[in-house]
């Protein structure tokens, strides 16, 4: 075994024992609300909004000191199961498998009852911002798409046949609750039930969801119908490369919010086209322009990423994390992307990572880091791009 694989193995069973040990619950930068304090007091919504702006960027954790308690969070614990049992295929332990049994049990758990069709989960903090507000307890189509991902991962290492119903009960969950914009280019499947909207990430996950889901079931209608939300993204993608965060379907105005966005896009397409075996032309030069926008604009050689273009800090390591599962997953476009994502994990390593814990830091200002832990936005993302990484180098290794 290379010194590399050697390391990121041995960053990823560092994590792992840090995310056990904390019984798999942390803080969210979003979880102000949860506090007791009244923070509406100032201003209605708009002191909520103040509030939540502060927590993301305070690199001083007051949580504690606002009633805010460490939680599970479905989002998280899927995004861990996921990576877990990527880890697991090219690294089985009965250990593990203890480990992943348990999170998957837990997600189905979590499954909101009363009015909805299907199978769907929420966040369990509100949310306020500029834009948006979202109770707590609300679900969407993006949290429902995560858990699809990480159970068709899980399937894949354990065989485990509750999957196929519970993917199935998403996409019924999809169908019933959440609106679709249709056009001659295809479908866009919003990212709430409240809202009909057209956010490009978003559609790329249902259309993930969907193409999964197919796999297991051959069911040609959910087929169908990721090929046309596949198909309404490709047509909207730049000619750089790059997609805008969303548009407004009246005006045809679009919000420009390019960071770890772009990853979740680039996976998406990558992961549906394998699955259906779609050969069309225009998935692989979307994926390419995609890819080489995505390291041109977003990364330094270095390894360290943008914040959001053109800004350049700070250091997010959602991007990070996001980065290095994305060179590494779509690394047979170029051995130098599998490269890459190791320079990012090094990076990461280097800047970003308590070596003492095994866990990864929030922000890398030019002057100071926000050391703040959180599960979903740091441990849980870094876990997964390390997955990646690791089974790809171990693949390489092993030809």
């Amino acid at each position: 075994m290379s010194s590399e694989i050697k390391k990121v193995q041995t960053d990823i069973e560092s994590l792992i024992d840090y995310l056990h040990k904390e019984d798999y619950k942390g803080y969210d930068p979003y979880d102000t609300l949860n506090s007791w304090f009244p923070f509406n007091i100032f201003g209605g919504r708009w002191g909520q909004v103040a509030a939540v702006q502060f927590q993301l960027r305070n690199p001083v954790n007051i949580r504690p000191l606002l009633g805010i308690k460490k939680e599970r969070g479905v989002k998280s614990i899927a995004l861990i199961l996921q990576a877990m049992s990527v880890y697991y295929r090219v690294n089985p332990s009965e250990e593990l498998k203890k480990k992943m049994d348990f999170l998957f049990e837990w997600i189905l758990s979590m499954r909101l009852k009363g009015d909805w069709k299907g199978s769907c989960w929420a966040v369990h903090f509100p949310l306020a911002m500029k834009d948006k507000s979202r109770v707590r307890f609300d679900p969407s189509a993006v949290l429902a798409s995560f858990v699809a991902e990480s159970l068709y991962e899980y399937y894949l290492s354990t065989k485990n046949e509750k999957v196929t119903e519970v993917m199935k009960g998403i996409c019924d969950f999809i169908f019933t609750h959440v609106p679709v914009t249709e056009r001659p280019e295809g479908s866009c499947y919003s990212y709430t039930t409240k809202v009909k909207d057209i956010v490009f990430n978003a559609n790329s996950f249902v259309a993930e969801t969907f193409a999964k889901t197919y796999a297991l079931t051959k069911n040609e209608t959910l087929k169908e119908e990721a090929i046309k939300c596949l198909d309404f993204n490709i047509f909207h993608q730049k000619d750089d490369g790059r997609w805008t965060y969303s548009m407004n379907s009246k005006t045809g105005g679009e919000r420009e919010l390019i960071d770890f966005h772009q990853g979740f896009i680039l996976n998406s397409i990558y992961d549906i086209i394998k699955i259906l075996s779609l050969k069309d032309e225009k998935y692989e030069k979307a994926i390419i322009k995609g890819l080489s926008y995505y390291r041109k604009h977003q990364f330094y050689d270095d390894g360290s990423s943008v914040w959001r273009v053109p800004k350049k800090h700070p250091v997010d390591i959602h991007n990070q994390g996001v980065g290095i599962m994305t060179f590494s997953k779509l690394s047979e476009y170029s051995e130098e992307y599998l490269n890459f994502a190791g320079v990012i994990a090094e990076w990461t390593d280097k800047n970003m990572r308590n070596e003492k814990e095994g866990y990864y830091y929030y922000l890398k200002h030019p002057l100071h880091t926000n050391k703040i832990s959180f599960i979903r936005w740091n441990q849980a993302w870094m876990l997964l791009g390390m997955a990646n990484l690791y089974a790809k180098l171990k693949g390489k290794e092993n030809e």
